[in-house]
């Protein structure tokens, strides 16, 4: 059975959005969509994975169902200028907490890339980037991936998530073509 395309499965859920504007009803597909199978998913992931017990207390049901009912400007304000979100709860923390929290950019929790491949993870980003392995594999520039990676390593420029796609590809075409190259690499593997 062939994998419905992106838009239908974004299509369905719209569908069932019965919100009474555009916004409550992308906000609706959103939450079912995005923050159940992306944002949820990895989150719950990674927690487990530092046997960590997550918690999201905004998402307690009955909290989510009340917003749900709340006009779509308590919500979103700005559309037309500078875009304002979490406007209410930004409005219900302004006694408690100081300005420089309230007005601050949002922020995630990005992986440090750029020190673990400055430090802990240089000579294994310097093994699988090497020119030799550059070169062999004829996607990139050798002396151009050396220089990445000596401007990063000196702190001349900071190259972490263009490094880290680097060396994804190179091990993406380990696993995968390589080794679909030399089947004996995968049944040495599984002995």
């Amino acid at each position: 059975m062939a994998a419905s395309p992106p838009e239908a499965y974004f299509a369905q859920a719209l569908s069932k959005a019965d919100g009474p504007d555009s916004i409550s009803r992308l906000l609706y597909v959103d939450t079912k969509l995005w923050l159940a199978d992306d944002l949820l998913a990895r989150g719950d992931k990674m927690s487990m994975a530092s046997s960590l017990e997550a918690r999201v207390p905004l998402l307690d049901h009955r909290l989510v169902e009340f917003a749900a009912t709340l006009p779509s400007d308590l919500k979103v304000r700005g559309l037309s200028r500078k875009l304002s979100r979490k406007y209410l709860l930004r409005e219900v923390a302004r006694d408690l907490l100081p300005a420089a929290i309230l007005h601050r950019p949002k922020k995630g929790f990005p992986m440090p890339m750029g020190a673990w491949l400055r430090g802990e993870a240089r000579d294994f980003c310097r093994d699988l980037l090497s020119p030799a392995t550059v070169a062999r594999r004829g996607l990139f520039d050798p002396a151009a991936i050396a220089g990445l990676l000596d401007d990063h390593e000196s702190g001349r420029a900071g190259h972490g998530p263009l490094l880290w796609t680097l060396l994804s590809v190179e091990l993406w075409h380990r696993s995968f073509l390589d080794r679909a190259q030399h089947p004996s690499c995968v049944a040495a593997q599984g002995a």
